[in-house]
């Protein structure tokens, strides 16, 4: 239930990128699955990596903009600046 801060860049497991940026205010309950199962395991100030399966992606459809496949794995490497 938390809201973060966090600097992001998403990529796919070739290196294409797709996202990235800073989030203010972001509440995790808007966040994808695996973002609500990550994000807590950084301490406020922390940084690694989030390796997500599809299932707890974007599943079988994808991203509503498309910019996501179906049935792909994302990484993101995240900092977490804040948790309000």
């Amino acid at each position: 239930n938390s809201t973060i801060k966090t600097n992001y860049d998403g990529y796919f497991t070739n290196g294409e990128s797709f996202d990235g940026g800073t989030i203010d205010n972001f509440s995790l309950t808007n966040a994808i699955v695996g973002w609500q199962i990550g994000m807590p395991k950084f301490k406020e100030g922390g940084a690694g990596i989030l390796l997500i399966p599809s299932s707890i992606g974007y599943g079988r459809t994808g991203s509503s903009g498309g910019s996501i496949p179906g049935n792909t794995v994302i990484i993101f490497d995240v900092s977490l600046l804040k948790v309000y």
